[in-house]
């Protein structure tokens, strides 16, 4: 297979997994809310995925690494959560809503990590930049939020749910198209040496730290800012908008990835996402002006692209041998599992009690992940 059609392959997959996400994320909560769920039930439906990832992410990149399978996994994963998707038109009550949400999320999010490796892995073989190929996410993202949000002004919240089933169905299609890429190398440890080889490094520990607690911040946001912004009077084809414009700095930065990362090493990109973090949530709490949020909405570039192209070529460049999918699935669980899953537990009774000043919270939280890159920039692991 050629090295265009490769990327362009990949670039298909995180296309439809950021459509998908591009509606999940901002209209989601809404038709929880629409179901009668109160905040803390709709914080714990989306906490379900992050908290799933803490033990299947793990295991399936274990599997991974032992096989060296990528693809067929990877499609096993998204056809599960393409079925739970599916059965939501006939769940009734939190805790069924619940189930599904762990199963249909869980799995998707078990799959991404097997994705991203497949991704590095190629970027190394056939000197893609990984960066452009990824760019096609945020693009993706950017029509269906904008576009979610002209279609559903006006209609009931319920139709939000026919948008994320065909999304999954679409991530389906393409996870079936992906090129069939192996590690070259397996694993030969066990699970708990191959653990102990990835957390026993200190540098290892700093990056989970610094992007969890980076990207962890954004949850009030991806839980509660739809909600926020809807109560505070603008209309949902605005606020698809702004869940889309801060995507355009993000596109940015993927693109003029590989230049900048020979200037700014991965911690050093990660740093900076946390201070641009802290910024974006200070604001966000203190305003719902539409101008003033077109200035924050922008820095989403920053706080998540720089955070998370940081962390991958980070994991590229310091995996071990033959654990580089095990790295990934210990960066799933980690810092988005555990962290980001407990924040947006958090997140819902936080933004219940202080309302806006639930954002304010999230500044500090950032603000120590760009400390700890910081640190990790310093750290030198034999």
């Amino acid at each position: 297979m050629t090295r265009h059609l490769v990327a362009w392959r990949l670039a298909s997959f995180y296309g439809a997994v950021f459509a998908a996400v591009g509606v999940v994320l901002p209209f989601w909560p809404v038709w929880l809310e629409a179901r009668g769920l109160t905040r803390a039930e709709i914080g714990a439906l989306l906490a379900a995925s992050m908290v799933a990832r803490i033990l299947a992410a793990p295991l399936v990149a274990r599997v991974a690494d032992r096989t060296g399978e990528r693809k067929r996994l990877i499609v096993v994963l998204i056809a599960l959560s393409f079925g739970c998707w599916s059965l939501f038109p006939l769940a009734q009550g939190f805790w069924v809503l619940l189930a599904i949400s762990i199963a249909a999320q869980g799995c998707s999010a078990a799959a991404m990590p097997l994705f991203e490796d497949m991704t590095l892995g190629a970027v190394r073989a056939h000197a893609l930049e990984y960066g452009r190929v990824r760019l096609a996410g945020s693009v993706t993202f950017l029509v269906a939020a904008s576009a979610g949000g002209l279609w559903l002004t006006g209609r009931p919240s319920g139709d939000v749910l026919g948008l994320m089933i065909g999304g999954s169905g679409l991530m389906l299609g393409t996870a079936l198209l992906l090129p069939d890429l192996r590690a070259t190398q397996r694993l030969t440890l066990n699970l708990v040496g191959g653990l102990r080889a990835i957390l026993g490094r200190r540098g290892f520990q700093r990056l989970f730290l610094a992007s969890g607690l980076i990207q962890a911040s954004h949850m009030v946001y991806y839980g509660f800012a739809t909600i926020h912004w809807r109560a505070a009077g603008l209309s949902d084809g605005l606020i698809g908008f702004l869940w889309a414009e801060g995507v355009i700095a993000e596109i940015a930065l993927f693109w003029y990835g590989a230049p900048l990362l020979r200037r700014v090493p991965p911690a050093g990109l990660i740093a900076i996402g946390g201070g641009a973090g802290a910024l974006r949530w200070l604001g966000t709490g203190l305003t719902t002006d539409p101008a003033a949020l077109v200035a924050l909405q922008a820095l989403h570039g920053v706080s998540f692209g720089a955070t998370h192209l940081g962390a991958m070529h980070y994991l590229k460049d310091r995996a071990p041998a033959g654990l580089s999918a095990t790295a990934q699935g210990l960066h799933s669980a980690l810092p988005a599992g555990i962290l980001g899953g407990l924040t947006m537990l958090a997140a819902g009774p936080l933004f219940g009690a202080l309302g806006p000043g639930a954002f304010q919270a999230m500044t500090a939280m950032a603000l120590g992940g760009a400390l700890v890159a910081w640190a990790l920039l310093r750290t030198r692991d034999r």
